[in-house]
């Protein structure tokens, strides 16, 4: 498998335990190590600063009337910030700005995605 297809693989996976992470993480809290909650409650964390991220932007946008391209430039230095944060980078200087703009660029466009994928009447508990 090459790396690529164990990312895509990955993502996948990743992304399944995003959207149930929310209703099951608490479940799986009462049979996990203290070790294995803290990493389910950044987890719970990050995902959720990915989607404020994502809300604001579009909130802002909306009221200015901007277009997507411009939502999208307006996100990714708020996104790169959420990035810089995580425990993967946290303290980890970028040697590539380009490729990593380039990654923050698909991650919101991803989570963009991904939230567009939600059924509206389901987004109104959240408002």
């Amino acid at each position: 498998m090459s790396f690529k297809g164990f990312l895509k693989k990955a993502g996948a996976v990743i992304l399944k335990g995003a959207e149930t992470l929310p209703t099951v993480g608490p479940m799986i809290k009462a049979y996990t190590p203290d070790k294995i909650d803290r990493i389910i409650d950044i987890v719970t964390d990050k995902t959720e600063e990915m989607s404020q991220v994502v809300i604001t932007v579009e909130a802002v946008g909306q009221a200015l009337q901007l277009t997507g391209a411009d939502k999208l430039k307006a996100a990714i230095p708020l996104m790169s910030q959420v990035v810089l944060r995580s425990g993967a980078l946290a303290g980890k200087g970028i040697d590539d700005p380009v490729l990593f703009n380039e990654g923050v660029t698909d991650l919101v466009n991803g989570w963009v995605k991904i939230q567009n994928s939600v059924k509206a009447d389901s987004l109104e508990a959240d408002i």
